[in-house]
């Protein structure tokens, strides 16, 4: 069970962790304050009103790559044959599909333009 106990926003007198932008919060800085308990922890999240959080984007600078992996998927039709409780058999047809990834070791696949029924 969780209980929300509040929200407030309070003067910092000591130095606290920001849990939203992974700063201090120094002495004389106006925090929020979340608490709420799920049995049996309680938990506390601060973080900045005045002056407010800034978030430090150079550390979350990327390069955004793009990848392209050739890759063939198997599909397998299985006949699945269940027992039941009362011992009478349970046929299914099962479709599984298996990721297979290309490289030059196999032969390329055979690309098929028409459209496989299930």
């Amino acid at each position: 069970m969780s209980q929300f106990f509040g929200e407030s926003e309070q003067k910092a007198r000591i130095a606290h962790y920001c849990d939203y932008c992974h700063d201090w919060i120094e002495p004389g800085d106006v925090y929020r304050r979340v608490l709420w308990r799920v049995n049996p922890f309680l938990h506390a999240m601060k973080e900045h009103v005045y002056p407010p959080c800034q978030p430090h984007e150079e550390e979350y600078e990327r390069e955004e790559v793009s990848l392209s992996v050739p890759v063939a998927i198997a599909v397998e039709l299985v006949e699945v044959v269940k027992i039941s409780i009362n011992g009478d058999p349970i046929t299914t047809t099962e479709t599984r599909l298996t990721p297979v990834t290309l490289d030059d070791s196999l032969p390329p696949p055979n690309v098929l333009d028409e459209e496989i029924p299930f």
